[in-house]
Parts: structure tokens; C-alpha cells; sequence
């Protein structure tokens, strides 16, 4: 059995979570350690019919993945899908992953807290950025990396995301570690806990806490809010931007 440490990091959509899960990796193999990082998307199911919903659980095939988290502790070598969504499903090519004593997993998506991923020995962290923010990245993102349009994405928005946002939402209560924003300083707070609370104590011998905390005293008492879905003929992208006008977009794309 391998001494393999699985730190575990969701948010919604546009939350930070990539931004997040790159920082740690860099961080840890900069420090001569072997840390890798797994994406929740390539376990999309191969195939996907028309119509998925890729904002809904059933959507990803976490089984597999709870399967290839519990080898990789149990020292044996998985292959990591490839999914493509570009062509809207999982590639030939598979990424092998053979664990080392100590390495470091880092797996991060909207559906890394879920509960189909099981009780593996691991350290979760919820991303509890605004969802305005959020969203406000997404738009950006999606209209320069996919090329979609803000109407399109508002529209895929109120219809698929808003409607499963509580699969999401709800995982913040299992994490072990809330971080209020994905920016450096709390990136920081981050690893300075999981170097105390998961990486240190396994020097020692002794078990690392799962007892909740967070990047800054006011995390806890943050309360996320949901877009509301509209009615008749109000729409998001109309209660949102006007029926004419667009606002600029700052900030980073996550």
C-alpha cells in the first residue's frame, strides 16, 4: 500500500478551482515533490446522449473515479479517460498514473466533494467564491476559449446550471477546508493547512484532523446566492444585462 495523499477541491462553475488545483501542484513540485493533478471532467461517460446535462452528476462516471483513487492508495496503477469536449466524448489515449510513496493527488471539479466518490482518506476543499463572480468568469472563458456567446451561455446558464447548482452548493458542508476566494493569499492559507494538517502528521505518525476551518473568520457565515430563475417572459439574460446592452467582463478566467 502506497502512502498517497489525496487532496480533493470543488467549486461552481468559474469558482477557481483549476486556479487552485494548478497553484497547489506547482507549489508541491517545486518543493521536489511528486503531486499530479486529476481533472473531474475526463470522467464524463463516454458517449454522452444528446441533451446531457454536463452540470449534473449523473453525467460523470464518479464511480470509476472513486475506484482509481482507492487503487492509487492501495498502490496499484490506473489509467486516467481523456475526455474531449470539443468532440463531445472520451479519447482513445488514457493517462497512466503509477503511485509513488508520498506523492500527492490533487483531483479537482464541481463534483469532487460527492458522495459517490466515497470515504477515501483524503482533504477536501470547497472554493466559496460568489456566484456572480462566477458567472462573471464563465462568460469570459467560454466566449474566448469555446467561442460562446454571452446570450448562449446565460441561456445554458438559467436552463442547466442554476437547477443543479445544489449538487454542487451542498458538498460545501463535507469539506474540510473553505477557502472565501481563489486568490494567492488563500492559496497560501491552504497549503500552509495541508502542510500541517495532512503532511506533517504523517511525518509524525500520527492522524491529521478532519476538522473543519477556513482561509479567514468570515467564511463560515457567508451565505452563496442562487440566481433566481425567472418567469413569463423575464428572462436571466434580460434581468441581467438589459435587453441591449453587455458589460465588460474583467477579472481572471478560471
Amino acid at each position: 500500500m502506497a502512502n498517497v495523499f489525496v487532496l480533493r477541491i470543488a467549486a461552481p462553475s468559474g469558482g477557481g478551482k483549476t486556479t487552485v488545483a494548478d497553484e497547489v501542484v506547482k507549489h508541491y513540485q517545486l518543493q521536489g515533490k511528486r503531486c499530479i493533478k486529476i481533472s473531474v471532467d475526463d470522467y464524463y461517460k463516454k458517449d454522452p446522449q444528446p441533451g446531457t446535462n454536463f452540470d449534473h452528476p449523473d453525467a460523470v462516471e464518479l464511480e470509476l473515479l472513486a475506484a482509481h483513487l482507492e487503487a492509487l492508495q492501495e498502490g496499484e496503477t490506473i489509467e486516467v479517460p481523456t475526455y474531449s469536449f470539443t468532440k463531445s466524448t472520451r479519447l482513445a489515449e488514457t493517462k497512466p498514473i503509477t503511485p509513488s510513496e508520498g506523492m500527492i493527488i490533487v483531483v479537482e471539479g464541481i463534483f469532487a466533494l460527492n458522495e459517490k466518490l466515497g470515504e477515501i482518506n483524503d482533504f477536501k476543499i470547497y472554493v466559496d467564491t460568489r456566484l456572480d463572480i462566477c458567472l462573471a468568469r464563465r462568460l469570459r472563458r467560454d466566449e474566448i476559449e469555446r467561442g460562446t456567446s454571452i446570450e448562449e451561455n446565460l441561456a445554458y446558464y438559467e436552463k442547466n446550471i442554476i437547477p443543479n447548482l445544489h449538487f454542487v452548493l451542498d458538498t460545501k458542508a463535507e469539506a474540510d477546508f473553505i477557502m472565501p476566494t481563489s486568490n494567492s493569499e488563500d492559496i497560501k492559507k491552504l497549503i500552509e493547512a495541508v502542510d500541517s494538517q495532512v503532511l506533517q502528521p504523517v511525518k509524525s505518525s500520527q492522524p491529521y484532523t478532519t476538522a473543519r476551518f477556513f482561509a479567514t473568520a468570515e467564511t463560515d457565515t457567508q451565505t452563496p446566492r442562487i440566481p433566481e430563475q425567472t418567469t413569463g417572459q423575464t428572462t436571466l439574460i434580460s434581468e441581467t444585462f438589459g435587453q441591449s446592452s453587455m458589460p465588460g467582463l474583467g477579472g481572471s478566467v478560471n
